[in-house]
């Protein structure tokens, strides 16, 4: 589902799933370029074929989800959500879960265009199901995967890793206090 432009605001106000994997690297040009965008100095900028996968992939999000309901029998209570992680952690940390099944656990849907497989897959979007089980406060996340190419569907449950998490709070209380421009938590 695509953002609104009242969400892409919001997301100025924390750090969100999607920048998960900029703020594990503790690459601090990344994160001067995350700054820059969250104070509205620099666009992040996307070649046709990048918008076009990204518009099929937000299009296919309802028809993924749905086949994961009914395949696995995994009724979700609702869809596209947000959460926000606990003030305890310091920093704001938000996801915007594509889906929660009945047992509360996140789902992330993605449709996949290329050549990579499941473990290559869940590598890459490890960071950002991490950061959903930090923001839900849960021990596991779906990942629900058209590939397109193939045009077949996998399921891989990511199963929380405190000691990343760990790094990954540290990483964005260092973060946060270098761009100083989210509200300060109570």
């Amino acid at each position: 589902m695509a953002l609104t432009q009242q969400q892409l605001n919001d997301r100025k106000n924390f750090i969100g799933s999607s920048e998960a994997s900029i703020i594990a690297s503790g690459d601090l040009d990344a994160w001067q370029d995350l700054i820059d965008e969250k104070k509205g100095e620099k666009e992040r900028k996307f070649d046709k074929a990048t918008l076009l996968r990204m518009a099929a992939g937000s299009h296919l999000e309802s028809f993924i989800l749905d086949w994961f309901e009914n395949d696995f029998d995994m009724p979700l209570l609702s869809r596209d959500i947000g959460k926000h992680a606990h003030p305890d952690i310091g920093v704001p940390i938000r996801s915007t879960l594509d889906g929660l099944t009945k047992y509360y656990d996140p789902v992330e849907a993605k449709a996949h265009f290329g050549f990579r497989d499941m473990d290559e897959l869940s590598e890459m979007y490890a960071p950002q199901c991490q950061h959903h089980m930090v923001a839900s406060d849960r021990k596991q996340c779906f990942l629900v995967a058209f590939f397109a190419v193939h045009c077949r569907m996998e399921v891989r449950v990511i199963k929380r890793d405190d000691n990343w998490i760990n790094a990954y709070i540290d990483n964005a209380k260092k973060f946060d206090g270098r761009q100083q421009t989210f509200p300060k938590l109570l």
